[in-house]
């Protein structure tokens, strides 16, 4: 669980929810750890592009070959994740790209400017979207959190809360 101050949670999902629920605004992507397979991903990308560009004859920015080169390195630099995460062994909800200028891009307040972010819908209008698992990240408080959270899924169906455990450190 990714979190700052003094403590945070992981929210688990379960795949096949996931993967069914949207399909045409996201997707379910596995992170790439091994170092010779982020680089045979990219030099296929490369060699795919460089094809294109030599049957193409001209090459403007806007060309169809650019553009398209820009939007799969985009989803490529989503699946490549450092060798050291490994362990992770991380998935990622994916969304479809979104123009910044889009009417469905929202913005919440970041440290110091405006996040661009999108609202996804993670459920079909009819159903609801099921909790696997609450793991509770690091904290001083180990016991109130456990406390807060089983009253809090006591409403929901959830079958699974575990405590991280990695020692909490405030430094």
């Amino acid at each position: 669980a990714y979190c700052h101050g003094e403590g945070g949670f992981c929210i688990g999902f379960r795949t096949q929810d996931l993967t069914s629920a949207n399909p045409e605004m996201f997707s379910l992507v596995r992170c790439v750890y091994e170092k010779s397979a982020q680089v045979q991903l990219i030099d296929d990308l490369l060699s795919v592009t460089i094809s294109a560009l030599k049957n193409a004859g001209s090459v403007s920015p806007d060309s169809p070959a650019i553009t398209e080169f820009s939007a799969k390195l985009l989803s490529l630099a989503l699946k490549i994740k450092h060798p050291a995460f490994s362990e992770e062994a991380e998935w990622r909800l994916v969304s479809k790209h979104v123009d910044i200028w889009d009417s469905s891009v929202r913005f919440r307040e970041g440290r110091s400017t405006l996040v661009p972010h999108l609202l996804l819908v993670l459920s079909k209008p009819d159903e609801s979207l099921k909790l696997a698992e609450i793991l509770i990240g690091p904290t001083p408080y180990r016991q109130l959190s456990l406390q807060s959270v089983v009253g809090f899924v006591a409403r929901l169906e959830c079958p699974l809360i575990n405590l991280s455990n990695v020692p909490y450190r405030s430094w």
